[in-house]
Parts: C-alpha cells; structure tokens; sequence
C-alpha cells in the first residue's frame, strides 16, 4: 500500500536535509507538480529542492528505455512529474525520466581560469564545463579523466548549447569504428546521406537499412529540425549513424501543473517578464528574486525558479541565482556550529546556508543519504555557492571530504595595505607572509597585488595545512581569481547597478561617455606619458587613452578595449593622480574644462 509522504512530518524532512532560513515560501499551493534539474540527493530523490518518494507503481525512464530507482544517480538531470504537498517541499512521482546529453570520446580538455577547479572539455564538438567539487564524476573522477576516455555527460545546456557538466560517466575508451556515441543538435546542410551537428558529420543511410529511421516523427528529416543520434566515431571523426530520432522543442514541453520548478541556465534572455529557463518559457515579472537585484538575471545564468505553469509558461514566484563562485574549504570547528534544524554549518566563522535544493555528497565515508544531522566537529567541508546575504554562503554544493588545505575565495570587501590584511566575507586575514599572483596566476609582489585589488575584486585566500584545519591563523598564498562565465559577477553588496560580468566591457565604454576619462591637466601629460597601462592582451597608452575624441569622431579610443575591471582601475588610478597633482575635481566633458 502507498503511503502518502505528505502525512509526514515537515520537521522529519528539515532535520533530514537541512531547510532554508529564508522567509519566502517555495510556490505552489500543493496539487500537481513537476520538477526538472539535478538529482541532489537520494532516499527516493531530491530535485529543484523537492523530496519525491519513488514506489513501485513510479514510471521510470533512462534514455528512453524501463528503469528503477536504482538506474537514479546524484548529479543526473531529470524530470519529476507528480503531486507535490502546499509548500513544494514533498510529493509522491508519477513518471521520473533521464536522458543524457551526450556521450563521446573527449578531444580536447582546456583548464579554465588559473585555480584548477574547472576545466572544459570537447566531446563531439560540443564543449562541456566540468568542476572539482560541483560535477559528480563516476568511474572515475577530475584529476584522472584524460583525452580519449569516452563518457556520458548530463548537464545544463546554456544559450549556445555549451553544457555545464552536472555528471560526468566513464564508459571506456576510444575505439574508432567502435565506440557508440550520442550527439544532439540542429540539422545543418542536409545532404542525400549526410549533415551537420555542429561541427560533427554525420553519415546516414537514407534506405534504412543500417540506420534507423523509425524515430524520425511529424515530419521528414529537414535543416531546423533537432534531432539525437546514435552511431559510430570514425577515423574521420565522422559519426556513421545508426539511429536518428528527433526530439523537436515541444517533446521537452513541462505540463501546466499548480507546482514547477527547474533548475538550469536562462537560454533566452528579453526581460524578466520574458525568458526562458532550460528551453522553458518563464514570467518572471512578480517574482521574488534572490538576490533582489534585477541586473544579476540575465542570459546564461543559473537560477532555480518556481511557480505554476499556465499555458506553457511557468509564472515564476520566485526566481534564485545558483552559483559556485564563492567558496570554502575546512573543517568545522564546534559542535554547536552545526544547526541541523536551520540547515546551517559555520565554516571559518561565516555562516554557511543549505536548502533541499544543496547538492549534499559525501565523498569521505560515503554515507547513504547524506545530510548536516551526520556532520559532526573536525569534518572538512568543500563547500560552493554564492554570497547572499552579504557575508554569509548560500551552498549549491557541500560535501564532506579529505581533509587539505583551507581555502577561502570570496569578493574583496576591503584591503589594508598598511595592515597587510584582506577583509572576505566578513573575515580579516592577515596577509602579511604570503605570496600573491594575479588572475594571469603570475606571482607578483605585495605592493603590486595591493595596487591592483580592490573592493568587489574576487580573491582565493589559502591557508596551507599546519594542524588547524578550522581557521586561518595567517595566509600562505593570495590570487585574484575571474569570476565563472555566467556567474553574477559581484555580490549586490558591492557597487549595485553594475552590469553583471558579460555586459563588463560596456561599461568601460559608459565611463568615457560620461567623460570620467577626459585629458589630464597639460602639465600632467608628460609624467603620464611615461606611465602605460598594461591590460594583459596589450599595452595601452594612458593619455590615448584619457584623450577625448573630436566632434564626429566614431572610432573608439583604446579604452573602449579594456574590461570593466581594466576600467575601473584606470579610473581609481586616474583619481590617484588628481588627488596627487593637488586638483579638486575631475575634468570631465560637461564641464567643458
């Protein structure tokens, strides 16, 4: 007999999993529901922050074929469809389905940024983002996959079908000829017996005779259509299919249900009232949004978002960023810093929030259904999510782990260069003993370090293991880091209103409309000739680039070139100088000084 998991107790599931200290109610009024988003956590499953229980009479479908609860990994992009309680905190699956998006021989694995922490990877043409500590890896794990290994991926698709990796598996290796593979896309150049995915080739047998065309529905075979493919990798690197099945836009289609939430990546971008999350239509112009500033939400971010669905659009209740840009790495100190009940963990003093939405793994001891009530003192955490509230971390992902080095990576709040010390989220280190690099990973002095930080910069702090894994008595090494594409950029604790990370190079052009960059004083320019700014890419004189255009000039000057953090630098250094030359204002071009 079932039984109904909505006669349990609310608090049997916060201290099983950890509940959000927010205010804000998930949508919903309890009814019909439906989830679609990484597998969290397990014990039946936790998906957009929803516990479903499975039982035996739950359809489940893996990559089109009868599956169980035991085909069901953590990390795997699924959809939920049931009945969920008011809260959409429980609910009882109907039908659980999966399917991969792409499985193939990695050709290329490139390191992103300089930390270590993600790398991207070519599979079939596509690239794929994986993270240590964010994507689950099975079979094998960051550190050991090489190129060759064939694997299959499930993940969230952005705008330009990239894919941020939620689960990677090891299914071999490399055999031309040999090795299956699954590739979707968009048909391209559809000749006789070929087209494009792509960059990919691929060949078909138009007869059907060796390859299956059974799946091609509503429809023949035409450019537009998007389709998965199954087949063969060849020496060529063409793919020979045996299998084409279109999966056109409205197989993916979410039911209107009084309950949806998704997890994954905005892929259309008008505005807030107009958007698309994982290929979904979303209204989210009365949206509750964490954080609460508008400018944070836009093409390619990763949000969770919730409300019922109407008429195939999801009118969004709430709207939440996800992230992986702050992080910390160490052990809990106290017992009385873990808060089962409020989902809560103190790391290196900052409060450390969870929600049924945190993927939870643990990767120590391997504790089936992990959660904060089997966390105890001295156990190291590698925790990843974004600042919200100001100093406190809002976890997308924690697990338990080795204990290593303790890292703190969070946005610059203040530097003392007198004092040698950094403040992040909330913490003042002492940096006095440590070595520096910059976002280039090139080691640099104090001095230069001190003169190219400032507030809302994002800085990983590393305190190498000495005994104490649980604070940071002085700090060992200092980076500057560049925040992940798509992430928020900067916390809206520091200077609300800028642009999130893809506008940045805007801005810089913005701040010489304003004229915040015109011409310096005559008697400044020949001390300035002297100085250059380097931007990494080129060196850029700083009085061409101070220089104000002529009437009717559209060439932009090389400032237009820089990135908004090169920009605002300049700037900082431009008021250096004014406060050094002795003047009491900035030139600018209204003034018509």
């Amino acid at each position: 007999m079932r039984i109904h998991p909505l006669l349990l107790s609310s608090l049997l599931l916060t201290l099983a999993c950890g509940s959000s200290s927010s205010n804000i109610a998930s949508g919903g009024v309890g009814g019909s529901g439906v989830s679609k988003g990484p597998v969290s956590a397990k014990g039946s499953i936790f998906v957009t922050g929803t516990h479903w229980e499975i039982d035996a009479i739950t359809q489940i479908e893996i990559n089109g074929e009868p599956g169980d609860e035991a085909d069901l990994f953590l990390g795997m992009v699924v959809t939920v469809e049931g009945t969920v309680d008011a809260g959409g905190m429980s609910g009882i699956a109907d039908n659980v389905s999966f399917d991969d998006d792409l499985e193939g021989p990695i050709a290329t694995i490139s390191d992103v940024g300089n930390d270590g922490v993600a790398k991207t990877l070519d599979i079939l043409g596509v690239e794929v983002l994986v993270e240590d500590g964010v994507t689950v890896f099975d079979n094998f794990d960051f550190d050991t996959m090489m190129v060759g290994d064939v694997v299959e991926v499930s993940g969230l698709r952005d705008a330009e079908g990239d894919i941020r990796a939620t689960r990677v598996e090891f299914k071999g290796v490399l055999e031309l000829g040999v090795t299956q593979v699954e590739l979707k896309g968009t048909v391209e150049g559809l000749a006789d017996s070929s087209f494009q995915l792509g960059s990919i080739t691929v060949n078909f047998d138009p007869l059907g005779a060796t390859t299956d065309l059974t799946k091609i529905e509503d429809g023949p075979l035409a450019d537009g259509r998007f389709v998965e493919v199954e087949g063969t990798i060849e020496m060529t690197g063409e793919i020979t299919a045996t299998s084409i099945e279109t999966e056109d836009d409205e197989d993916d289609d979410l039911p209107d249900v009084d309950d949806g939430e998704i997890e994954g990546v905005i892929t259309r971008f008008v505005s807030l009232s107009d958007l698309d999350v994982a290929g979904q239509p979303v209204d989210a112009s009365g949206a509750t949004l964490v954080p609460d500033d508008p400018a944070l939400y836009h093409l390619n971010v990763l949000v969770e978002v919730e409300g019922p669905i109407v008429g195939g659009v999801l009118m969004a209740e709430k709207l939440e960023l996800r992230g992986f840009d702050v992080r910390i790495e160490a052990a809990i100190a106290d017992p009385g810093d873990i808060d089962v009940a409020a989902g809560t963990v103190v790391l290196l003093g900052i409060p450390v929030q969870t929600d049924q939405s945190t993927q939870l793994e643990d990767k120590l001891l391997e504790t089936p259904g992990f959660s904060l009530a089997d966390l105890a003192a001295g156990d190291f955490l590698v925790v990843r999510g974004v600042e919200d509230p100001p100093r406190t971390l809002r976890a997308t992902r924690l697990e338990r782990s080795e204990p290593d080095d303790i890292k703190l990576r969070g946005f610059l709040e203040d530097e003392d260069e007198g004092a040698e010390t950094l403040t992040v989220l909330g913490q003042v280190i002492d940096v006095s003993l440590a070595t520096f690099e910059d976002d280039n990973d090139l080691e640099i002095m104090q001095g230069q370090f001190f003169a190219q930080v400032m507030p809302g910069d994002l800085v990983e702090v590393r305190d190498r293991q000495d005994g104490d894994d649980a604070t940071i008595d002085m700090a060992d090494d200092v980076e500057i880091e560049t925040p992940e594409a798509g992430s928020p950029g900067l916390p809206p604790s520091f200077f609300p209103g800028v642009p999130p990370i893809t506008q940045q190079p805007s801005l810089a052009a913005a701040l010489e409309d304003l004229g915040l960059f015109d011409a310096p004083p005559a008697d400044e320019l020949e001390r300035l000739d002297e100085l250059v700014f380097d931007t990494g890419a080129e060196t850029i004189d700083r009085t061409a680039a101070f220089a104000p255009g002529e009437p009717g000039d559209e060439q932009p000057s090389a400032l237009r070139e820089l990135s908004m953090v090169d920009a605002v630098r300049l700037f900082f250094d431009r008021i250096r100088e004014v406060a050094a030359s002795g003047e009491t204002t900035v030139p600018s071009a209204s003034s018509g000084d």
